[in-house]
């Protein structure tokens, strides 16, 4: 990468995911991959496995709505989000 900036890895080893999770066994939040013969854990994986234990809900997609739309529904349907 240019400018000294480096890639994070998106796939863990058994110590990393263990960093990543704050010392915690990543086995107790999700099950390993095997990769190359490897035991192996996806970021994205934990990060969706941890929303889902703790009830957090995932982004919502992307709209097409435009802002001025979004504010004319909302004003319509009477939301005070508006």
């Amino acid at each position: 990468m240019a400018d000294g900036m480096q890639a994070t890895p998106r796939i863990l080893d058994e110590a990393a995911a263990r960093e990543y999770l704050g010392g915690r066994d990543p086995r107790k939040v999700m099950a390993p991959v095997r990769l190359g013969g490897r035991n192996c854990w996806d970021k994205v994986a934990l990060d969706q496995k941890l929303n889902e234990i703790f009830g957090v809900a995932p982004p919502a997609a992307p709209s097409n709505e435009s802002p001025l739309d979004r504010w004319r529904r909302l004003k319509r349907d009477g939301s005070h989000a508006a």
